[in-house]
């Protein structure tokens, strides 16, 4: 009996040992949320999640629905097309960015999950991409070629089928047109936004959450911050060579239509 309690103290203290010594890392493969020491942390590649939400204000937009929504000068719109492409997705660990190995995505009402692997430390504080294609691909790539993934020939065209590149936003829906706003007439809208020279870049500020072995991220875009200040009366169409000056209200407005929660 004395010997016997002579190890039980011995054996709760290695337990309790072991414990301290965990690893208290966040975004560590091994995380342990009581340890409290990083000397036995293990950085394995993790599955990195980008969840988008396309909204319309505060209320999520979905195309396969029968939405009207309303804009900021009291008209009733809605929208039967968005596509947007995404490019060098990339996470920041201090002045240290990673561009993500898959780092391109097409955001659409059917695709908006984006999945790739990263291999982190704990220092990670941000997420930033190009809206668009990034100038080298987009001058040289042609879609006819490409057989699959998001840089390959889409259904509505995601790029000019009378000049090199690719259409960076595509909007489209039905708004009402009428002087008062008072609903008496709708028209067709149509906002295809491309050129290197309207490449926007975003930044968030906002380190990723962990659930399991998985970082993840959701990412809300605002169709009607993209729209702010378009005059619905007369702005009904550009794309992009015929239009500049509204492509070039909406590309500003991208950038600052993101947030990150």
């Amino acid at each position: 009996m004395k010997r016997l309690s002579i190890l039980i103290p011995v054996v709760l203290l290695l337990v309790n040992g072991c414990k301290r010594d965990g690893c208290n890392k966040p975004f560590a493969f091994n995380y342990d949320p009581q340890g409290t020491s990083e000397v036995n942390c293990v950085w394995e590649p993790m599955q990195l999640n980008i969840d988008y939400k396309v909204m319309y204000g505060d209320e999520e937009v979905n195309l396969r629905a029968s939405q009207e929504f309303v804009t900021e000068d009291g008209r009733t719109i809605s929208f039967e097309y968005f596509g947007m492409y995404l490019s060098e997705i990339a996470l920041f660990e201090g002045v240290n960015k990673t561009i993500l190995e898959n780092d391109v995505m097409l955001l659409l009402d059917t695709n908006k999950v984006f999945t790739s692997l990263y291999l982190p430390t704990d220092n990670i504080d941000s997420i930033a991409f190009n809206i668009g294609i990034n100038t080298e691909r987009n001058d040289t790539l042609d879609p006819t070629t490409i057989t699959e993934g998001p840089l390959a020939p889409q259904s509505p065209n995601m790029y000019w089928g009378w000049t090199t590149g690719y259409i960076f936003t595509s909007i489209r829906g039905i708004v009402d047109t009428s002087a008062a706003a008072d609903g008496s007439g709708n028209a067709v809208f149509e906002y295809h936004i491309g050129l290197n020279d309207l490449l926007r870049t975003v930044t968030l500020g906002t380190a990723p959450t962990r659930t399991q072995n998985k970082l993840n991220y959701t990412i809300q875009v605002d169709l009607q911050k993209i729209l702010e200040n378009i005059d619905f009366k007369s702005e009904l169409s550009t794309h992009t060579f015929d239009n500049l000056q509204v492509a070039t209200k909406i590309a500003d407005n991208c950038q600052h239509a993101f947030t990150a929660n």
